[in-house]
C-alpha cells in the first residue's frame, strides 16, 4: 500500500492528500467531513451499499463515488461483491477500513523476464560487471503504480563475497526495459575468493499490495481516530511467479606458494639437511592434498656454485606435507657461498609457479680429522714370546693439504679394548708411536688369546689448541692374537687326608683342586691347552711313596689320584699311623709336560677296639645249697682289643646280667667275673640260694 501524508488544518478540516488502495485497479480514499465518515471509491456510478442491508448515500463526482453515512462495523459491497469492511477499535468511532476480499477486488501479482542464459564465470573473477538488464519486462501489473523489488536467493552463499541481488523499480518507472530508468533490472553479485561450484537462484518480484499500514501513526483527528486497510495475502497478490537461472564459478588453476627462513649457514663436510626450511607449502587455494583438484608439486633448486657440492642442494618434500626441507651435501674440504634458487611449481594445466626465490647456501670452515694408514688388520704372536715392536701404521697426516700447510700438527694414537677385561693379557699394553707408527706391547706370562682375540678400537687424534676440542680419524680395527703354547699343567694340593682306623672308603676324596692343563693366569686356568691336531689334553697323577708304613695298605688299595684330582686307597684293618707320598702332574700333549709336584699325606687315625674274650665253658652246673663255688677258667682269651700301643695302657672290667636272680643269695651271691692271669683268663663266682635250684 502506498501511504500519503495527512496533514491538518487550524479549522481541524482533514484534506487527504493521497491515499490510494489499488485493488484490481479500483481505488479507495477515505476522511472526516465534520465527524462524518467519507468514503471514495474511484470508480464511475458504482453501486456501494451496505452488504445485503441498506442502502448508502452515494454521490457520483468526478471520476469516483463519494459514500458517506457508513458507520463502524458495517461491510461495504460493489454489487454483491463485499470490498470494504469498516470497523472500529477501543470504543472510537471508526479504527479501520480495509478490503475484505481482495480476491474479487484486489493487487495484481507483478511479472518480470529473465534472459534465460545461466552465467558461468571464473573463480576469484571479483564483482560480476555484465548483469545490466538481466531482469525486464518488469511490470506491476497493477497500472505502473507501485514499486517492485526483488526477492533473490540462491543455495550455495558459501560462493559469494557479495549474495546476487536484482535492482527494482519505482512507482511509474517500471515501464518496461526501454523506458525504465538506467540500472533498472541489473544483476549484481560477487565472487568469493578461492570459491568455485554452482548456484540455483531463485528470483520472486514483489509489488507494494497493502503490505503497509495507510493510517497507522498519529491520530488522524483530534478525536483519535484512525484510518488503515488491510493488506492483501502477500502469497497470493504480492508475489511473481519465482524464475531460476545458475550461476556457475568455474575453478582456475591457483599458483603454489611457500615461505622459506631465508639464508643457510652450515659446516665444511658436513651432509646438512635444513628441516622445515619451507613452510605454508600449499598447491593453492582449494587444491590441497586429498581433495579432488589437489596438484602435485615440483621443486627446481640451481646453484651458480656446483663445485662446492659433492650432492647439490635439493628440496626434501614429500607430497601434501606443509613444510619442507633444503637438504646438499659439501664437497670435501670446500667451503665458500654459493647462491642458489629455488622455484616451486604445481600440476596444473597449464603449470604455473611460484616466484623464484634467491637465497645463499655459507658452508664455513672447521678442522677436518687427521688420518692414517694401516697395514695390517691383524697381529699374530706366539705366547710367552716376549715384546712386540713392528711398524704397523703410515701416512700419518694431521688433515687435508691446506691444514697441513697451515701448521696442524699430529697428537695421539688413540686405543680402546673391546673388552676392557683383555688389558689383564699384557705385561705392558699396545701403543702406537704417532711419529713412527710402530706398534709396540708385551704380552704377560702364559697369557694367550685361545677364548678371544684381542679386539682393539684405533684412532689417530690431531693437537689443537684449548678451549678447541680435538679430532679423530676415522677408527680403524686391530685384532691382536696369542696364540697358545703347550704350558705344563698346574694344580693346587689338598690337606692331609685323614680317616679313622677301619674306617671303610665310602667314596673318593677330592685332594687336587684347580686342574688345569696349562697354566693359572691371575687365578684363571688357560684352556687353550691342546696338541696341534686339535686333540684336547688330558692330565695324568703319577703316586710315588715317601715316607710311612706302606704295608698299612692292602696290595691292590695303594694310593692313586684320578685325573679329577680325587684320591682313593684302602687300609687293613687295625692299621693306624702315617704315610707321605709325591704326587706329580703330566699333559699328554705330543711333547708331554711335567708339572708340579705335591705331597700327599695320608692319617689312619687310631679308634678305641672293643675288648674280646671266649667262654671255656656255655654250661655250669652247681648243687643246691652248695654254698659259695668258683668255676675256672670260666673266661679264656681275653684281650683289651688288637694290639696296638693305645690299647695296651686300658683296662677292662666285667659284667654280669642273669635273668632269674632269685637263684642266688641276695647277700654277694650274685654271679660275677675275676679277672686273673693279666688280664687274659677270669673265673665266675656264685652262691645259690638256699632251697633254689633251676636255671
Amino acid at each position: 500500500a502506498t501511504v500519503s501524508v495527512l496533514y491538518w488544518t487550524a479549522s481541524y478540516d482533514m484534506v487527504p492528500v493521497v491515499l490510494l488502495l489499488l485493488v484490481t485497479g479500483v481505488r479507495y480514499d477515505c476522511w472526516y467531513d465534520d465527524g462524518e465518515l467519507v468514503v471514495a471509491v474511484a470508480c464511475a456510478a458504482c453501486d456501494v451499499q451496505v452488504c445485503g442491508g441498506r442502502s448508502l448515500v452515494a454521490t457520483q463526482k468526478a471520476g469516483f463515488t463519494e459514500v458517506r453515512g457508513a458507520v463502524p462495523g458495517e461491510r461495504l459491497c460493489v454489487g454483491s461483491d463485499e470490498v470494504v469492511h469498516v470497523s472500529s477499535r477501543s470504543g472510537t468511532a471508526l479504527s479501520h477500513i480495509y478490503l475484505s476480499n481482495p480476491a474479487v477486488v484486489g493487487n495484481h501479482n507483478p511479472s518480470f523476464l529473465v534472459r534465460g542464459i545461466d552465467i558461468t564465470v571464473s573463480e576469484d573473477s571479483g564483482a560480476y560487471l555484465k548483469g545490466e538488464q538481466y531482469v525486464t519486462d518488469i511490470n506491476d501489473n497493477n497500472g505502473f503504480t507501485q514499486n517492485v523489488r526483488f526477492q533473490v536467493i540462491n543455495d550455495n552463499n558459501l560462493l559469494f563475497d557479495t549474495q546476487p541481488h536484482i535492482i527494482g523499480c519505482s512507482v511509474n518507472k517500471c515501464a518496461g526495459t526501454l523506458t525504465a530508468p538506467a540500472g533498472t533490472g541489473t544483476l549484481f553479485f560477487s565472487v568469493a575468493p578461492n570459491q568455485y561450484g554452482k548456484a540455483r537462484v531463485e528470483v520472486v518480484a514483489i509489488d507494494d499490495g497493502y503490505e503497509q499500514p495507510v493510517c497507522d501513526g498519529p491520530p488522524l483527528d483530534p478525536m483519535g481516530n484512525k484510518c488503515s486497510v488491510v493488506p492483501c495475502n502477500p502469497s497470493i497478490c504480492t508475489h511473481s511467479v519465482p524464475q531460476y537461472f545458475w550461476i556457475e564459478v568455474i575453478p582456475v588453476n591457483d599458483p603454489p606458494s611457500f615461505d622459506h627462513k631465508g639464508d643457510v649457514t652450515s659446516l665444511e663436510d658436513q651432509p646438512t639437511c635444513h628441516d622445515k626450511w619451507a613452510t605454508g607449502v600449499t598447491p593453492g587455494p582449494g587444491e590441497a592434498f586429498g581433495t579432488p583438484d589437489y596438484q602435485p608439486l615440483h621443486w627446481s633448486v640451481t646453484t651458480a656454485e656446483p663445485e662446492l657440492f659433492t650432492t647439490p642442494p635439493f628440496i626434501l618434500y614429500s607430497q601434501g606435507a606443509n613444510t619442507a626441507s633444503l637438504c646438499y651435501e659439501p664437497a670435501p674440504n670446500k667451503v665458500g657461498i654459493a647462491h642458489i634458487t629455488v622455484t616451486l611449481t604445481d600440476g596444473g594445466h597449464p603449470p604455473l609457479s611460484f616466484p623464484t626465490q634467491y637465497v645463499s647456501v655459507t658452508i664455513t670452515e672447521v678442522n677436518d680429522p687427521p688420518s692414517f694408514t694401516p697395514l695390517s688388520a691383524y697381529v699374530v704372536v706366539l705366547e710367552d714370546s716376549g715384546p712386540y715392536d713392528a711398524v704397523w701404521a703410515r701416512d700419518m697426516v694431521p688433515g687435508p693439504p691446506e691444514e697441513v700447510a697451515a701448521g696442524q700438527q699430529l697428537g695421539q694414537f688413540l686405543i680402546t679394548y673391546e673388552d676392557p677385561a683383555q688389558s689383564a693379557l699384557f705385561a705392558k699394553e699396545p701403543g702406537i708411536d704417532v711419529v713412527t707408527g710402530r706398534l709396540q706391547f708385551t704380552p704377560r706370562q702364559d697369557a694367550n688369546t685361545f677364548h678371544q682375540p684381542v679386539t682393539l678400537k684405533v684412532k689417530l687424534e690431531d693437537k689443537v689448541v684449548a678451549p678447541d676440542a680435538p679430532l679423530t680419524s676415522e677408527e680403524v680395527t686391530l685384532v691382536i692374537t696369542i696364540t697358545p703354547v703347550n704350558d705344563p699343567p698346574s694344580y693346587l694340593a689338598g690337606e692331609p687326608r685323614v680317616v679313622w682306623e677301619d674306617e671303610p672308603l665310602a667314596a673318593p676324596m677330592q685332594w687336587a683342586t684347580s686342574l688345569c692343563v696349562g697354566s693359572i693366569v691371575q687365578n684363571t686356568c688357560d684352556q687353550s691347552e691342546g696338541d696341534k691336531d686339535g686333540e684336547a689334553q688330558e692330565l695324568v697323577f703319577t703316586v710315588t711313596p715317601k715316607a710311612g708304613d706302606m704295608t698299612m695298605f692292602t696290595a691292590t688299595g695303594m694310593p692313586e689320584v684320578d685325573a679329577t684330582g680325587h684320591v682313593m686307597f684302602a687300609v687293613f684293618p687295625n692299621k693306624v699311623g702315617e704315610t707321605k707320598f709325591d704326587v706329580t702332574l703330566k699333559d699328554t700333549g705330543p711333547q708331554p709336560n711335567v708339572g708340579p709336584t705335591h705331597e700327599l699325606v695320608i692319617r689312619i687315625m687310631p679308634v678305641n677296639d672293643p675288648p674280646t674274650f671266649a667262654l671255656a665253658t656255655h654250661q655250669v652246673q652247681v648243687i643246691e645249697d652248695s654254698g659259695s663255688n668258683v668255676i675256672e677258667p670260666f673266661l679264656v682269651n681275653v684281650t683289651k682289643g688288637p694290639y696296638e700301643p693305645d690299647e695296651s695302657t686300658q683296662s677292662i672290667a666285667c659284667t654280669v646280667g642273669v635273668e632269674d636272680e632269685g637263684l642266688f643269695h641276695p647277700l654277694g651271691g650274685y654271679p660275677k667275673v675275676v679277672l686273673t692271669l693279666g688280664d687274659t683268663k677270669g673265673s665266675l663266682m656264685l652262691i645259690p640260694a638256699p632251697n633254689a635250684k633251676g636255671s
